[in-house]
């Protein structure tokens, strides 16, 4: 039996994350590529339509919050962390599940956009002192 997991066109996140979750971890699942974004999707979870999505976990909290809250999600694998995330440590990552090193040679270049998606950045010409500042800010 294969899940159908909802999915935008071709480069979006979701579509690219379903598509290895079918080549490299070979889940069982049927791509459907119909859909405008994450909200008509979880729209078509909840009609059955579907089975499930690749979707951000920070989309998922805010966005479905109510769904997040009351576990009427369930995560199975997580993508873009090298490590699990302490709240879902019962959830592989996708680097545990790929046995080939040609395979996770290829989800890790996939994941990479994320180890960097939004970099904190100020203006040509700061002084250092400011940079210093702003650095020592973030550590804490």
């Amino acid at each position: 039996m294969s899940i159908r997991v909802g999915a935008m066109g071709p480069g979006i996140t979701n579509l690219t994350f379903a598509l290895l979750s079918k080549e490299l971890l070979g889940l069982n699942v049927k791509i459907m590529r119909v859909y405008s974004g994450a909200a008509p999707i979880f729209l078509a979870m909840r009609s059955g339509e579907v089975d499930g999505q690749v979707v951000g976990l920070n989309s998922l909290k805010g966005a479905q919050k109510q769904l997040w809250d009351n576990h009427l999600v369930r995560p199975i694998v997580q993508f873009a962390r090298s490590t699990r995330l302490p709240e879902l440590s019962y959830v592989p990552t996708g680097r545990e599940l790929v046995n080939d090193p040609k395979d996770l040679a290829l989800l890790e270049f996939a994941e990479q956009p994320f180890f960097m998606a939004l970099p904190f950045v100020a203006p040509p010409g700061m002084p250092a002192d400011g940079v210093k500042a702003l650095q020592d800010a973030l550590r804490r």
